[in-house]
């Protein structure tokens, strides 16, 4: 068959679309200069194995792996590379200066080792990768190997159980962000969970489709392009808030929160005194504006220790830090979206001046505090549009 005769089905230009984008944004991440360099590799690389999983499993529904037969099954191994880039890439935003040591390169050993395994099958003639790989596809069941079922099982347990452990860090790392901290660079910490439960899911559906093939003698390639197609939509979505939300993508690291601090008992009298001199501190001097606010720089100026503040702001108020310091930004966006003599500001320099990092934090917030955009607040209360 010649190269120009394949068709392109519905199903291979699905696949086709999403693995050139994802080389795309490999590409665009690559030569991103700005921002934190280790992670927009570390990111491109991941988007750049997707392309090649998803051009595989393309070639495979248009019959195209005939004309390149040496490419079928060079994308096993690297998958296997999948789950520890994500989780490097996650810690290198969480940590200064994050670099790749011999330790960390440990995490590579997997996907080398399912490479040697391969070796004997890459040494294949074309013809017999074809004759394989076409027989699978017409009774999987019957020829499909112990050793790439396997190898599949591997992965899916080696990549759930990293997917896992990124999301407990993230878990853990939001938590105590939140509550030392009340930046909204914890934006980028939400998104990389989301990713972690995405592909967790696409993983998942991985399996179910390879075990239905081995085990149960109920082929159907439609299955594995549609559980290729959820990795296709993963792409799409990077691509979406690469838009969206570029600050996400901007490669820059997600700041500390500080250390904690050693608990000591706090009389409940000087609790409700403390609250009274923090609540009257937040109305006249406002030190919530300060975007990069942290509960030790708001205990400084209230000479209090930091546990005490944490403590007060916890049990006097049944909340933590980050969320009493955004009650008071939107409160005070609100009003300056309702005063005349702000009219002429954006919506964004609003943010900006009330202690959000970006629009897209600031949006996130005041939805989920007010249950409406700020768009739609201004609207509600005045008649007016605001951009």
């Amino acid at each position: 068959m010649a190269l120009n005769y394949i068709p392109l089905d519905f199903w291979s230009i699905l696949l086709l679309f999403g693995a050139l984008q994802g080389l795309f944004f490999a590409l665009t991440l690559l030569l991103h200069q700005k921002g934190n360099k280790i992670s927009n590799r570390l990111l491109s690389f991941l988007l750049f194995i997707f392309s090649l999983h998803l051009t595989e499993y393309m070639m495979i529904a248009s019959g195209l792996y005939q004309q390149a037969p040496h490419f079928i099954g060079t994308t096993l191994p690297v998958v296997f590379l999948i789950g520890p880039i994500y989780y490097l890439y996650s810690v290198s935003l969480l940590q200064e200066n994050f670099h790749i040591d011999l330790k960390r390169a440990l995490h590579f050993v997997p996907a080398v080792l399912c490479y040697l395994l391969l070796l004997p099958f890459y040494a294949k003639p074309a013809t017999t990768k074809i004759a394989l790989l076409a027989g699978i596809i017409k009774s999987g069941y019957v020829i499909f190997p112990l050793d790439q079922f396997i190898l599949l099982a591997l992965n899916t347990c080696q990549m759930l159980a990293y997917f896992y452990l990124t999301f407990t860090v993230l878990q853990n790392f939001e938590e105590n962000f939140m509550r030392e901290s009340a930046s909204t660079e914890i934006l980028n910490v939400s998104w990389l969970k989301k990713i972690s439960l995405w592909f967790s899911l696409y993983m998942m559906l991985f399996f179910i489709a390879s075990f239905q093939l081995f085990l149960l003698k109920a082929h159907r390639q439609e299955i594995f392009y549609v559980v290729m197609l959820i990795l296709s939509g993963f792409i799409h979505a990077v691509g979406y808030h690469a838009i969206k939300q570029p600050e996400i993508f901007s490669g820059a690291k997600i700041k500390p929160a500080a250390p904690k601090y050693q608990k000591t008992a706090l009389p409940e009298q000087r609790s409700k005194t403390y609250l009274e001199k923090l609540l009257y501190m937040m109305r006249e001097k406002k030190p919530f504006l300060n975007p990069e606010l942290k509960l030790s720089d708001l205990a400084e100026t209230l000479e209090m220790l930091p546990n005490h503040l944490s403590q007060v702001i916890n049990a006097e108020l049944d909340k933590n830090f980050f969320d009493f310091i955004n009650d008071y930004r939107i409160e005070e966006a609100k009003r300056r979206l309702l005063d005349a003599k702000f009219e002429h500001y954006s919506i964004l320099a609003i943010a900006l001046d009330v202690g959000f990092n970006n629009k897209a934090s600031f949006n996130r917030v005041f939805k989920k505090h007010t249950n409406m955009t700020p768009s739609d607040f201004v609207k509600s209360q005045s008649g007016k549009v605001r951009e």
